[in-house]
């Protein structure tokens, strides 16, 4: 996990880190040293808590989902709709986080990782802050008129189950 110390400028005070949950016990260790090192701006809480994680959705400008494998991606989503924007290593679920226009997203390791940290500190330290603002509004914009139950279930799911029951209801063997 990289230090604070590498996003945006060397011991940056505005720079803060929230991490919430449980995981790995060498990554654990790692925040929990960074805790250490920077106390005031990196805070580890290990568990879980909905309520706890609500707020952190609300509170925080960026959620770093650094994920090495993710089957779903509903977390950039919960993110977005409260004006979070993801970094997002872009793998799994999390490729619909479209690099600087939903969030930030990135291919590789730490280094890459960084780069994505750094280009969202500048984006948020412009004046009135024009590219966060826009992704905010794309991002939630995005989610409603791409990925609702409504959306969803019009464009895809249904198309996909008249398609099913009509190939079906061709082989049936239960049909006179």
């Amino acid at each position: 996990m990289p230090s604070p110390r590498h996003c945006g400028d060397t011991q940056d005070p505005d720079v803060q880190l929230l991490g919430l949950g449980a995981g790995d016990p060498a990554i654990q260790q790692q925040l929990s040293d960074l805790a250490v090192e920077y106390p005031g701006r990196v805070c580890l809480l290990v568990g879980f808590s909905e309520t706890l994680a609500a707020r952190i959705y609300a509170a925080g400008d960026f959620f770093i989902i650094a994920s090495r494998f993710e089957p779903c991606g509903l977390t950039d989503f919960f993110a977005q709709l409260m004006g979070n924007l993801p970094i997002v290593h872009g793998i799994g679920g999390l490729v619909k986080t479209v690099d600087h226009r939903y969030g930030y997203s990135y291919l590789g390791g730490e280094g890459e990782l960084l780069q994505a940290l750094r280009r969202a500190v500048a984006d948020y330290r412009e004046p009135g802050r024009p590219t966060i603002r826009a992704m905010q509004r794309q991002a939630v914009k995005n989610i409603f008129e791409t990925f609702t139950w409504r959306r969803v279930l019009e464009k895809k799911y249904l198309p996909l189950y008249q398609l099913a029951t009509k190939r079906n209801s061709a082989a049936s063997p239960y049909e006179s």
